[in-house]
């Protein structure tokens, strides 16, 4: 976020949109406990598309694999002549 200079007062914002989110499953009317997400973003949300954007933008920044994107697809790939380094 730091790089797309959402920054201070905005990250402090995003960071607690997204912190301590909590989720549970429920089967045939038995619940699970409530367990901590630690990743994605929360579905239906209006700030859904924007954090996708702000994911998919820095993806292709932080690995040295080469990343492909088409449309909402994304292929990562890594090719090397040395069998330990696959």
């Amino acid at each position: 976020m730091e790089n797309m200079y959402i920054r201070d007062v905005s990250q402090l914002w995003f960071k607690s949109y997204l912190s301590d989110r909590k989720q549970f499953i429920e089967i045939y009317n038995t619940k699970s406990p409530f367990e901590n997400i630690k990743s994605g973003v929360p579905q239906g949300s209006i700030l859904g598309q924007i954090l996708f954007l702000i994911y998919v933008i820095d993806i292709k920044h932080s690995s040295a694999l080469s990343i492909l994107f088409f449309a909402d697809d994304t292929t990562i790939s890594y090719s090397s002549q040395n069998i330990p380094d696959l």
